[in-house]
């Protein structure tokens, strides 16, 4: 009987532990999902218990009006897409100016957003926040200002960002990493000559270049060089407008101005899109593990990451929704009503009803189709050539039997 009760507890043990393993990769519905004005989605959380993992714990930092949210944990977080699997941040400016008044109130250093902890000891005072600052009130040349962002487990996005450089007759380059911790350097040079134009818009290498970031980067450090004493275009030579800059930022959020070789230097950040991925196995290895796979909606399908290991999860087509939350909470992958708001995928004269992951267009009383905008449309039936194709094939028909019985008689 003993041993009897011994197995029945063990057998409850080990269930209570399968169970709790397995909660340990659902959310809390209880978990706060906004931090001011940014929401944090599932898989990410401001606690490990509201996130899939340490990897993905957002600190919300209240100290700030209204709260503010940051990653690892001082790289400021500006929008989180679960659809795309992208994290969008905020990453610092360097900078080489002569002879530039800091300003009284100093840099802002929640708009650097990266570690310092790397770095070579810079001629001027650097914060922990990726940008290297003067003392208050002071003039200094800006000789060696360099960013820098040191991330664990997320991937800079080779698609959406460049590597940029802004300023006359100098040049950007990184020195990098990727997961695997092999290194590579790259940049670009920005030039400018009295008969060249700069072109708003373009960055070309005139007044601006830009280069693409190698694939699966996790960190790196940038660094501005000037190739000599610079020369606007113009011929116009001012220390105010003698100042280079670098950065990697999203493409699509920033445009070139000849302005930029005077106000950048009041900007020390800019935005900047990581990548993110489930853990570091493929689909085919980590559907093999139905407790840690992270697509917990029935309607979602997995993929893999083409910016370093791991996987990510979407709905499956015709619904929408978060595919990391199981179906019970309402946040899920949901059914979308096609049938419903502006898309009318119907024609007008067909009827719309909604399936579940689908939708079925059916056309009125005398046309013939399957009634949809991106198909074969509702048509009018037209009748005369319904009633040819009836007289051919009854003529057909009349021709047949005739001839059957023409050579089964004798003659």
């Amino acid at each position: 009987m003993d041993i009897m009760v011994g197995k029945l507890l063990q057998q409850l043990l080990l269930g209570v532990i399968i169970l709790a393993a397995t909660a340990a990769s659902i959310p809390n519905s209880t978990c706060d999902r906004m931090c001011g004005n940014i929401k944090i989605p599932y898989p990410f959380g401001t606690n490990k218990s509201c996130s899939l993992d340490q990897a993905f714990v957002i600190t919300c930092n209240h100290t700030f009006h209204p709260p503010r949210p940051f990653l690892d944990p001082d790289i400021p977080v500006e929008d989180i897409s679960v659809l795309n699997g992208e994290l969008q941040v905020s990453n610092p400016v360097a900078l080489l100016c002569k002879g530039l008044n800091h300003p009284d109130n100093g840099y802002d250093f929640l708009e650097a957003g990266s570690q310092a902890s790397n770095v070579q000891k810079p001629a001027v005072p650097c914060n922990t926040y990726g940008r290297c600052i003067p003392p208050r009130s002071s003039t200094v040349d800006y000789t060696d200002i360099s960013a820098l962002l040191n991330l664990s487990s997320f991937r800079i996005s080779e698609t959406r960002n460049k590597i940029t450089a802004v300023g006359c007759d100098v040049y950007t380059y990184i020195e990098g990493s990727d997961q695997g911790q092999k290194g590579f350097t790259t940049g670009c040079l920005s030039l400018c000559d009295q008969n060249l134009t700069v072109v708003n818009g373009s960055c070309s290498g005139i007044g601006c270049c830009q280069t693409s970031i190698p694939k699966g980067a996790t960190g790196y450090i940038l660094n501005v060089r000037r190739l000599s004493n610079d020369t606007l275009p113009g011929g116009i030579e001012s220390k105010d407008q003698s100042c280079g800059y670098g950065f990697i930022v999203d493409e699509q959020a920033y445009n070139f101005s000849s302005l930029h070789f005077v106000n950048l230097k009041n900007r020390s950040s800019v935005p900047l899109v990581l990548d993110w991925a489930i853990g570091n196995k493929r689909c085919k290895d980590a559907q093999k593990n139905k407790g840690s796979y992270a697509c917990k909606a029935t309607h979602s399908y997995c993929y893999d990451s083409t910016n370093g290991p791991g996987y990510r999860c979407n709905c499956s087509e015709g619904y929408l929704g978060n595919p990391y939350i199981p179906d019970h909470e309402h946040e899920s992958c949901q059914d979308i009503d096609e049938c419903i708001g502006l898309r009318k995928p119907c024609n007008a004269n067909a009827t719309c009803t909604n399936t579940d992951g689908n939708y079925k267009c059916t056309c009125p009383k005398g046309y013939e189709g399957d009634g949809r905008k991106d198909g074969t449309d509702c048509r009018p039936i037209v009748l005369g050539q319904s009633n040819n194709k009836i007289i051919s094939i009854a003529l057909g028909t009349y021709v047949r039997t005739f001839y059957k019985n023409f050579i089964s008689q004798p003659h």
